[in-house]
């Protein structure tokens, strides 16, 4: 067999040094779509439809999930599609965008919207984005001229840990799912959840190019839930992929989806 594959390789090789660099580029960014890397990003509905499948694989009953970075609600709507039952608690700093939750999910009685980032620490903090309510908000200043964006928007928020928020206002309420995305600062809004992530089953998370502007790497990621006892799965066109070990080819900056899943 090792034989087989040798002879592969060369037979390869020889093919791939006489392909132009752009068809190259093509099927470089072909296969890593197949393989999750920057694929379904740009849409709720497989985002949700996976968490969804686990719901229902891991047979939970009662849904309590956090929409961290809620932004314009399409994630909580989309996932209140799939799962009626959930109750949906949603975190936007941004005032604009706030305010659109606000009316959107107004009639929504198993919906609240609270008007603060989450992080790992308490504190007062600029957002920094293109436009009010951009999706592109973050609390680092990006650099995306690379884009023709400039991010000289600004604004004064309110940083909370999700353990210090719920101490203080949770009433008692015990999530068991987590969406995180906040433009590279998903990490430490895992930092600021130790007591939270003891009850949650199911994180969706998404790594991109942000990651790079905040300088965490897929590395962090694998080895926070390595050590929470969490499986850690990336989003593909074949459904959910197990990350069975970490490796260097994962640190792909593509903007891509991710779902921890307790063990």
């Amino acid at each position: 067999m090792s034989s087989i594959k040798k002879y592969l390789g060369l037979v390869l090789t020889q093919i791939l040094n006489r392909t132009p660099f752009s068809l190259l580029r093509f099927m470089e960014d072909k296969i890593q779509s197949h393989l999750g890397k920057g694929w379904g990003a740009g849409t709720t509905d497989q985002e949700t439809k996976a968490i969804a499948d686990f719901i229902k694989a891991r047979k939970i009953t009662k849904i309590i999930a956090l929409d961290v970075g809620g932004n314009l609600g399409n994630w909580s709507a989309a996932f209140l599609e799939k799962i009626p039952s959930a109750q949906i608690i949603a975190f936007e700093p941004s005032s604009e965008a706030f305010e659109h939750l606000q009316q959107r999910f107004a009639k929504v009685q198993s919906f609240r919207c609270i008007n603060i980032a989450l992080g790992n620490e308490n504190k007062t903090a600029t957002l920094f984005a293109d436009k009010s309510a951009s999706g592109l908000a973050s609390l680092t200043e990006r650099h995306m001229k690379h884009f023709d964006i400039d991010f000289g928007y600004k604004e004064n928020i309110q940083v909370s840990t999700l353990d210090n928020w719920l101490q203080n206002n949770g009433e008692d309420i015990q999530p068991n799912l987590m969406k995180v995305d906040v433009e590279g600062h998903e990490l430490n809004v895992l930092k600021g959840a130790t007591d939270a992530l003891k009850n949650i089953e199911l994180i969706q998370f998404e790594f991109g190019g942000t990651n790079i502007d905040t300088r965490t790497y897929f590395q962090d990621y694998w080895y926070f839930f390595l050590e929470l006892g969490f499986d850690l799965y990336r989003l593909s066109p074949r459904g959910p992929l197990l990350i069975k070990n970490y490796s260097e080819q994962d640190e792909t900056f593509r903007p891509t989806n991710y779902i921890a899943v307790r063990k």
